[in-house]
């Protein structure tokens, strides 16, 4: 994500007008300091960040658009798109004032954040938040463009001398303090190398306000830590996907999963740098003369890796016991064959030792593979136009079982997608005995009723498309 941030910010800085540039993302990266670091340092482009998915990385999308002074938003798997693209093209066409500044005229105020504001739109308050030193009343002078023309307000202004009543103000302030904080230092947070007057002076904000930051926390004291038979407990605690994430989409197929089991104390970003190294891995199997997967090790042989992170009550956790010295196997003298002694397994994972495998290892005789039967007539036909689960109600019925759950006669609801939606083809429907329910003609989409056993006759109509379930 960050070669297509510098491609699409950096002709900015040489340019005379605005540049304006929209990032759709899950947000799916390691690097969000970084990528936000690299959007500040182009100060003639606006950034519009969108967040697409149920689970996406809010802090980057968010503080991808404060950083290039533009809007935010995200688009859930439930909401419409084309709304959320209505709003952005009214933003980008016409926005309410533009280059905004406010002149305080003399008032006593202090710490106003952000120091460069943001573009004003249309159903989006810009908000400013500051400290003053005393009571005062006056004016402040709102400026801007508007339409490409000068735009001046003048606005008067009551400076309260107590502040009782809205205490919450200054928690407000003291986190966009924080924020202004983060952002003089995004290279050295996510490096872990922060600038120690930074540090020191978000530390003791976070502690004179209560907040959770980058270097304080809320930290739970138990009141009574019970150890049973005085023996500490490991606990093994699942980290669950993210709402409308799976790990096909992430990391691969079941495979890639199961080796992020044991990281499950990690983050989700953490997880999936442990599956691209554990892919990594697998692959490094490096040799002359003769490919990976036709070696075998011979037992007492074997190389992994692996991780975990538990948590411990009422004591530290106890060393794991030495692993068991290698079994002793008598070499056998039949089907063996000599390697060249250039012949070594390399693990390119630099936590992992690299050794050599020995020079005779047992020859392994790959079996041929079972040719795949691809299935004809009209059961190629069924599962070319049937989705996977009308295909099982279809096979479930046909096998008689107990608990296909269908209609007491033996229907079920589905989505016919057309070629063509014509009266003809309403009429070929109806004569299998099918009870159309509603039919959309824009989409060319029937929602119907139909007799399972009609299945298979009306697969065969040329005009039937697709045939899937009823979403309810």
């Amino acid at each position: 994500m960050m070669n297509a941030i510098r491609v699409a910010l950096a002709p900015s800085d040489s340019q005379d007008h605005l540049r304006v540039v929209c990032f759709l993302t899950d947000g799916y990266v390691g690097n969000d300091l970084d990528i936000i670091g690299e959007v500040q340092k182009h100060p003639n482009a606006r950034v519009f960040a969108y967040g697409i998915g149920n689970s996406v990385n809010r802090f980057l999308i968010e503080s991808m658009a404060k950083a290039g002074r533009g809007d935010s938003e995200v688009v859930t798997l439930n909401d419409k798109a084309d709304a959320a693209a209505h709003r952005l093209y009214q933003r980008l066409r016409a926005p309410v004032l533009t280059d905004v500044s406010i002149d305080w005229r003399g008032l006593p105020v202090a710490d106003v954040l952000p120091g460069k504001l943001p573009d004003l739109f249309t159903g989006k308050p810009l908000v400013v938040a500051g400290r003053y030193t005393a009571a005062a009343t006056g004016s402040i002078v709102i400026r801007g463009k508007r339409a490409g023309e000068d735009f001046e307000r003048e606005i008067p202004i009551h400076l309260n001398n107590s502040a009782t009543a809205n205490s919450i103000l200054s928690t407000f302030w003291a986190r966009r303090k924080i924020d202004d904080l983060m952002s003089q230092d995004w290279s050295g947070l996510q490096t872990g190398n922060v600038k120690p007057e930074v540090q020191k002076e978000i530390t003791q904000l976070g502690l004179n306000y209560k907040l959770m930051t980058q270097f304080t926390s809320f930290v739970a004291v138990e009141e009574r830590v019970v150890t049973t038979n005085g023996k500490p407990t490991r606990v093994e605690v699942p980290v669950e996907m993210p709402e409308g994430v799976s790990y096909d989409g992430i990391v691969g197929d079941e495979k890639d999963a199961l080796l992020m089991a044991p990281n499950a104390g990690l983050t989700l970003y953490e997880q999936m740098g442990m599956a691209s190294k554990a892919s990594r891995f697998h692959g490094a199997a490096v040799m002359n003369k003769m490919p990976a997967p036709n070696v075998a090790m011979p037992a007492g042989t074997a190389s992994g890796s692996g991780g975990g992170m538990g948590a411990s009550i009422g004591g530290p956790i106890p060393a794991p016991p030495p692993p068991p010295p290698p079994q002793k196997q008598e070499s056998s003298k039949s089907n063996m064959k000599s390697l060249d002694e250039d012949v070594a397994y390399i693990i390119t994972d630099k936590e992992h030792a690299t050794f050599s495998a020995p020079k005779t290892m047992p020859e392994v005789v790959q079996p041929s593979p079972t040719p795949e039967i691809k299935p004809t007539g009209d059961r190629a036909l069924l599962e070319s136009k049937l989705s996977p689960s009308v295909l099982d109600r279809l096979d479930c019925w046909k096998k008689q079982a107990s608990d296909c759950k269908l209609a007491p006669d033996e229907t079920v609801d589905l989505q016919l997608f057309l070629a063509e939606n014509s009266a003809a083809v309403i009429q070929q429907l109806k004569a299998l005995g099918i009870q159309i329910s509603q039919i959309r003609k824009k989409e060319r989409l029937i929602i119907a009723r139909v007799p399972l056993d009609k299945l298979t006759d009306l697969a065969q109509l040329q005009q039937i498309k697709f045939i899937s379930e009823l979403r309810r």
